[in-house]
């Protein structure tokens, strides 16, 4: 709202509607510290077990399965699950109103793991609505409080459903695959969004740390 508030009387300014010292200076607040929060193998089977309402435990699948966002899990619908190409789109045909500033995610064409095929499978088995995640036949619109529970469950803190997403993009990353291709997964449009989810463990920079020498030699 600071920023918004800023951004208007500057135009005003701009445009001569008010003097510099009628306007004033809008102090803004800077942004807190990015999340770095990411689940360990451990945590992610605690997690799994502690989904005890089909629809949440399906959505983590598979959001572990894709690393995909909330929104586009939740917008998935079956006839863009092809269990004959083992293809998961989670492309939506939203359309954007060009009058405002919002911007679409970006969002990926993905394979099927054997495990999230399997899961898909079943759920499809059972479904009584178009949506991949549902309960009781409709659309689930949020996920927050079945989310929320699983990780009480779980005795895990600190963790929301976007957790999942920097945690599959770092496990990716400490694999060792290719940075365009961990973007192209997480349906980013340009490579340089990939880096705040890849959260790195120290222990794993340890081989970077080896390359300056500074012991002396001779």
């Amino acid at each position: 709202e600071l920023t918004r508030l800023r951004s208007a009387l500057n135009w005003a300014v701009k445009r001569k509607v008010l003097a510099p010292q009628a306007a004033g200076y809008v102090w803004v607040p800077s942004k807190p510290e990015g999340r770095t929060r990411v689940l360990s193998s451990d945590e992610i089977d605690r997690l799994l077990a502690g989904c005890v309402m089909p629809h949440v435990r399906l959505f983590v699948i598979v959001a572990l399965a894709t690393g995909a966002r909330s929104g586009a899990i939740l917008e998935l619908t079956w006839d863009r699950v092809d269990f004959e190409a083992g293809i998961i789109n989670l492309k939506s045909d939203e359309t954007i109103n060009p009058l405002t500033k919002r911007a679409r995610k970006g969002r990926a064409v993905l394979p099927m793991s054997d495990e999230v095929r399997a899961a898909l499978s079943e759920a499809k088995a059972a479904a009584l609505s178009d949506f991949v995640i549902e309960w009781n036949g409709e659309r689930v619109e949020s996920i927050k409080k079945g989310f929320g529970e699983a990780c009480r469950r779980a005795g895990l803190s600190d963790v929301t459903p976007h957790t999942i997403r920097h945690t599959v993009a770092t496990m990716l990353d400490e694999a060792g695959a290719d940075p365009k291709l961990i973007s192209r997964y997480l349906g980013h449009r340009h490579a340089a969004s990939t880096a705040i989810y890849t959260h790195p463990k120290p222990e794993s920079l340890k081989p970077l740390a080896d390359v300056v020498p500074l012991r002396r030699r001779g």
